[in-house]
């Protein structure tokens, strides 16, 4: 599905990562990118969705993918119910927006400016894109960000249902050992 041949990015300064990186991600693989802060976890998963260039080889087998940044990205203003009926109408989902604040144990929450939300409920919002989406491809940027051990277990089953319906999730973070599921742990060097 994914395969990455000796790739990395040139930066002004400097090629990163400082050794080119390599692996693959099949259909029902999951995938753990780890390592420090600024080592460039992001920037490979730029790269992997296609928004950045660079150099070396990424073979992308696959029509589209689901990429969950680790930036919040809905509008403060927005309530919780308008953003769950966006996301709805985007991916053409036809799953009810109750269940998957349900799902995501934000239904309490349904009425609420985004604003309000703690960090963790936001996180929640974020996910519920994976409830309604049909991509095969997840590529998760720290998804784990501002959620409590509940949040942790949801956002773990969803990863594990998906991988068991042969999807494939590229996953980058510093929780650990939330990945107990990945099949392979990918260091990005500093």
């Amino acid at each position: 599905m994914i395969e990455l041949d000796a790739v990395y990015k040139i930066r002004q300064t400097h090629p990163w990562p400082c050794r080119p990186m390599s692996f693959q991600c099949e259909s029902g693989d999951h995938v753990w990118l780890s390592g420090p802060n600024g080592c460039g976890k992001t920037t490979l998963l730029e790269i992997i969705i296609g928004k950045l260039s660079h150099e070396g080889q990424c073979r992308r087998n696959f029509k589209d993918s689901l990429y969950i940044p680790s930036v919040f990205c809905f509008k403060s203003v927005q309530r919780v119910d308008e953003c769950l009926s966006w996301l709805k109408c985007l991916y053409l989902s036809s799953d009810s927006i109750k269940d998957v604040a349900d799902r995501w144990g934000i239904h309490h929450c349904f009425r609420l400016n985004v604003s309000q939300l703690s960090r963790g409920q936001q996180q929640r919002l974020m996910l519920s894109q994976l409830s309604f989406s049909s991509h095969k491809l997840w590529v998760l940027d720290e998804p784990s960000l501002g959620l409590d051990g509940v949040g942790i277990k949801l956002l773990a089953d969803a990863v594990k249902d998906h991988i068991n319906q042969q999807g494939c999730v590229i996953e980058a973070g510093h929780l650990w050992p939330y990945p107990w599921h990945a099949n392979a742990v990918v260091e990005v060097p500093h």
